[in-house]
């Protein structure tokens, strides 16, 4: 499977390219919602996985934009959240357009199935 993984923490986003790929993805890797526009130009992809809170260009503007572009791709919105707003309502908001949203941190396993639930035909 193609994944468009979008995470401005180094650590983080080198963390789970690494396992994604391990489990047999693709990754195509951006660190902000900016290059994740610009890689969508150059490739497709099945999955976004995204931060929320990012410079440049957040993932809330990504999901949106991605869902008016492009409205076969899913997305898992992941957030941490940060000074203006807790994990927890950054997930909230980011549900309401993304095919699937988790707080940051959250296990391998997590990630996994939910990638597994937004690319299932049920």
């Amino acid at each position: 499977m193609d994944i468009l993984l979008v995470e401005d923490n180094d650590d983080v986003r080198e963390s789970l390219c690494e396992m994604l790929s391990m489990y047999g993805h693709h990754v195509i890797e951006a660190c902000n919602g900016l290059e994740a526009e610009q890689r969508l130009t150059e490739q497709t992809c099945d999955v976004i996985i995204t931060d929320i809170m990012m410079p440049h260009k957040t993932g809330f503007d990504l999901i949106t934009e991605t869902k008016n572009k492009h409205p076969e791709i899913k997305i898992i919105a992941m957030s941490g959240g940060g000074t203006s707003m807790t994990s927890e309502m950054a997930v909230h908001l980011a549900g309401i357009r993304a095919d699937k949203a988790l707080s940051k941190p959250f296990m391998p396993q997590d990630i996994l199935d939910a990638i597994q639930e937004v690319t299932s035909d049920n």
